[in-house]
C-alpha cells in the first residue's frame, strides 16, 4: 500500500521540486514551461500523476491508514507475549515497519499468525481497501475517458431516450435498472460518493 499510494505523491513532489529549483532564466525557460505544464495538466502527461488537491488527499489517506495499522499493532497486541518480549523502543519501530510493509511487500517482524485476531482482521480489511483511494482519484481526475466512466454531462434526455428506443427490450431493461439515476450529474463529489458506495456494497 505504501508504494501504491506514495508513488503519485512523491512523483508530483519531485516534479514540483525540480520546477522550484530550476532557475528562471531564458536558458531554462523550456524546462520550466514543461514542468509547469506537467503540474497544471498532470493527467494529460501521465496516468499516475494527479493534481495538487488529490495528491494531498492521497498523502492524508496514506498517513491515516498506516497510522491506524501502527496504532492497532501497538494497542491490540497489548499483553501478547511475542510482542511484549520486544523492547519498548524497538516495538514502536517494529510496529511502524510492519504497518508500512506487511501489505505491500509481505515483510514482517512478528509472524502474522502470532498477532491477535483483531490485528489480523484489520490487516485483511486494509488489504482490501488499500487500492481504492488511488483508483477513485484516477477515475475522478480522468480527462479523456469520461464517457467510459459513465459521465454523460453533455447528453440530453432526448438523446438517451432515442438510444433506448433503438435498443428495444434492452433499452427498456436499461431504463428500469437505472431508474432514479441522473446521467447528467455535474459534480465530481457525486462520482466519488458513487465509487465509495459501490465498494461498501
Amino acid at each position: 500500500m505504501l508504494t501504491w499510494y506514495s508513488y503519485p505523491v512523491f512523483l508530483r513532489l519531485i516534479i514540483w521540486t525540480m520546477y522550484r529549483l530550476c532557475p528562471d532564466t531564458p536558458y531554462y525557460s523550456d524546462w520550466r514551461s514543461t514542468l509547469r505544464f506537467t503540474l497544471d495538466h498532470p493527467r494529460r502527461v501521465y496516468t499516475n500523476l494527479f493534481p495538487s488537491t488529490p495528491s494531498w488527499w492521497l498523502l492524508a489517506t496514506l498517513v491515516i491508514l498506516n497510522g491506524i495499522d501502527w496504532l492497532a499493532f501497538e494497542v491490540l497486541n497489548f499483553g501478547n507475549p511475542i510482542v511484549t518480549s520486544i523492547p519498548p523502543g524497538s516495538r514502536v519501530l517494529d510496529g511502524l515497519f510492519q504497518a508500512l510493509a506487511v501489505r505491500s511487500g509481505g515483510f514482517y517482524i512478528v509472524p502474522i499468525s502470532s498477532l491477535r485476531i483483531g490485528t489480523q482482521v484489520l490487516y485483511v480489511l486494509m488489504m482490501y481497501i488499500s487500492v481504492y483511494p488511488v483508483v477513485i482519484t484516477m477515475r475522478n481526475s480522468n480527462v479523456y475517458e469520461e464517457r467510459s466512466l459513465g459521465i454523460y454531462a453533455g447528453d440530453s434526455a432526448e438523446k438517451e431516450k432515442k438510444i433506448d428506443l433503438e435498443l428495444g427490450a434492452i433499452g427498456r431493461l436499461r431504463r428500469t435498472m437505472t431508474a432514479g439515476f441522473k446521467p447528467a450529474f455535474q459534480t465530481r463529489s457525486y462520482f466519488v460518493r458513487q465509487q465509495i458506495r459501490g465498494q461498501l456494497t
